[in-house]
């Protein structure tokens, strides 16, 4: 089973960034979970299908020599609460 996580960048005043190419990552436990990239062309946004787990997920981007984040989002998975839900990584450049 698998957590749909979505993510954007955004830049200094919280827009949406676009035409950025990034690699956008997921990593829980030191442990490297999933990565997509963001389209060269258009909004910033990626979504990423990370592995059920319980505690954080750190989501970062890097961007040519940059690296952004990480974002930390608590996931804490109740067995028997079968609703599907959204997640969302805000990804803010400084």
């Amino acid at each position: 089973t698998e957590i749909p996580v979505r993510a954007h960048l955004q830049d200094r005043w919280g827009n949406v960034c676009h035409d950025v190419a990034a690699t956008v990552g997921a990593r829980a436990g030191g442990e490297s979970l999933c990565s997509t990239t963001t389209s060269a062309t258009g909004w910033a946004h990626a979504a990423l299908s990370v592995p059920v787990v319980s505690g954080p997920i750190e989501v970062t981007a890097q961007a040519g020599p940059h690296t952004y984040g990480p974002a930390v989002a608590m996931v804490d998975v109740v067995a028997d609460l079968p609703a599907p839900r959204g997640y969302f990584a805000d990804l803010h450049v400084h």
